[in-house]
């Protein structure tokens, strides 16, 4: 009885360090995409797992977010989030089956909630929304951007009204483009900062932009808001009117525009 007491004392002892490799433990470094981490099926364990870097270099103290839908344009909180990054960059994100929305974000602030700021960090997975399967994690890599531009956060051009444009912003295939803005000129002279733009546009490539009041308004889209667009940037004019411009009735949505973008060359814009 004293021995079969001493040894139930043993195992109550190691139960703490047990239970603190189980929570430490992650997959191995280095798995390709979508195969079992560390060469096994994890039975009730799967997600996402890689390395946050910026200009290549690991980035410490940053986050993923696992977004359900695009709904949101990845603006709002997120369902799941990793946490921070230490030294080596590294994240683990711990997933139910189903495909998600992958975002990372850094702030300098330290917090892990609310709007970005000049000079935050952030990146969106280009091949979004990731698949996440049984007992698997997914290789997800992302290198953050520096956030040089804090209008896309800014609402103070975006309050709800009851007028406005709506349509999609699509590639020269016709595919719908995520992570660039649609943008709004009070004149022809498309070359000076946008009146109105949208939030970034999220994987179905749709947006809304609010208006003031009905009239004459010229419509583009770009990645960037500020500065003369670079070689290569995508870049789009509306094409539905010879001067890309749209009538708004005041009290009510323009629907169904598409905006296509192509590689921004000089002279595009005349």
């Amino acid at each position: 009885m004293i021995a079969s007491r001493q040894a139930a004392l043993a195992a109550l002892r190691m139960l703490p360090v047990l239970l603190l490799f189980s929570s430490c433990a992650g997959p191995q470094a280095g798995q390709p995409a979508g195969q079992p981490a560390g060469g096994a099926t994890h039975q009730g364990r799967q997600g996402i797992r890689g390395t946050l870097t910026y200009r290549g270099e690991a980035l410490q103290g940053a986050c993923v977010y696992a977004y359900r839908s695009a709904s949101t344009s990845l603006l709002g909180p997120a369902d799941f989030a990793s946490s921070l990054t230490g030294p080596d960059g590294s994240y683990t994100l711990e997933l139910v089956r189903g495909p998600y929305h992958i975002v990372a974000r850094k702030r300098l602030s330290g917090e892990d909630t609310g709007p970005l700021a000049i000079g935050d960090f952030y990146s969106i997975h280009p091949s979004n929304p990731v698949s996440v399967e049984d007992g698997r994690y997914r290789i997800v890599d992302l290198d953050l951007i520096q956030m040089k531009d804090p209008l896309f956060f800014q609402s103070l051009s975006r309050r709800t009204t009851g007028t406005g444009i709506r349509g999609t912003i699509v590639d020269r295939e016709g595919r719908p483009v995520p992570w660039v803005f649609a943008m709004v000129y009070p004149t022809g002279d498309m070359k000076r900062m946008p009146a109105y733009t949208s939030v970034m546009t999220g994987a179905d490539g749709t947006f809304v932009i609010y208006l003031p009041a009905g009239g004459k308004y010229w419509l583009a889209a770009r990645k960037n808001i500020r500065g003369k667009p670079r070689a290569g940037e995508p870049y789009g004019l509306y094409g539905g009117a010879a001067d890309h411009s749209v009538t708004v009735p005041e009290g009510q949505f323009v629907e169904g525009i598409t905006i296509r973008l192509e590689d921004y060359r000089e002279g595009i814009q005349d």
